[in-house]
């Protein structure tokens, strides 16, 4: 296996519990990560435009600040773009909302959301050039990698290394995953309450998630309302 120099950004506003978290997972990646760049302050896309031409690794994994991600997955990123790929995904997206308890997984055979997204280099112009609106950033991507023939390749699995963390303390995103209704259809794990299957996702680290939202002032701000 090549050594690749991985740099791992993430794109933040708002969410400054979850975001320290999110420091304690990158840091205990399997991987050696070279550096976390973290950008603050503006929109998404603002913070993608700004930020990611600061990174200085081979590749690119981005994490975003409020998800979980398990200390083999830049093992995994890297790993999938050893084989030749220039991107790399999962086309699974596993969402799990902290308050509610439930969880919700899509699945986008050719694509992966930002959250589970890493790259060469050499595609950070295709990224911001993607950022023509706050919305479908990682449609537009990997659509204009599709056009343009770039080698892909994608994890599908049944079996997370990331999980998206919903309705936890700071702003609420933009992704369909942040809103409550979401997680109210036909299709999602209910009856979590004691959070049985949230640790059987995160392990350990999951205590920590569930005491986060506990100490905040409801689980959520007023401001994440779907209404």
């Amino acid at each position: 296996m090549v050594v690749m120099r991985v740099s791992v950004f993430t794109p933040s506003t708002g969410r400054p519990e979850m975001l320290a978290l999110c420091r304690k997972r990158i840091e205990e990646q399997d991987y050696p990560i070279l550096e976390h760049i973290v950008q603050e302050g503006g929109t998404l896309v603002e913070n993608l435009i700004s930020g990611l031409p600061k990174t200085s690794g081979d590749i690119v994994v981005i994490a975003e600040d409020d998800d979980y991600y398990s200390p083999d997955w830049v093992t995994e990123c890297v790993n999938g773009l050893n084989l030749g790929a220039v991107a790399f995904g999962d086309i699974r997206s596993h969402y799990y909302h902290l308050g509610l308890g439930r969880r919700k997984v899509f699945r986008h055979p050719g694509r992966s959301s930002l959250n589970i997204t890493a790259f060469r280099r050499e595609l950070i112009p295709t990224l911001v050039e993607a950022c023509t609106s706050e919305n479908s950033i990682d449609i537009r991507f990997w659509m204009a990698l599709n056009d343009g023939h770039v080698p892909r390749a994608f994890r599908d699995s049944p079996n997370p290394l990331v999980i998206g963390l919903k309705g936890g303390p700071g702003l609420r995103g933009m992704g369909i995953g942040h809103l409550q209704r979401t997680y109210l259809n036909y299709g999602c794990d209910t009856d979590d309450e004691n959070r049985t299957l949230l640790r059987s996702l995160l392990g350990g680290a999951a205590d920590e998630y569930i005491s986060l939202v506990a100490s905040s002032s409801h689980g959520r701000r007023p401001h994440q309302s779907d209404d």
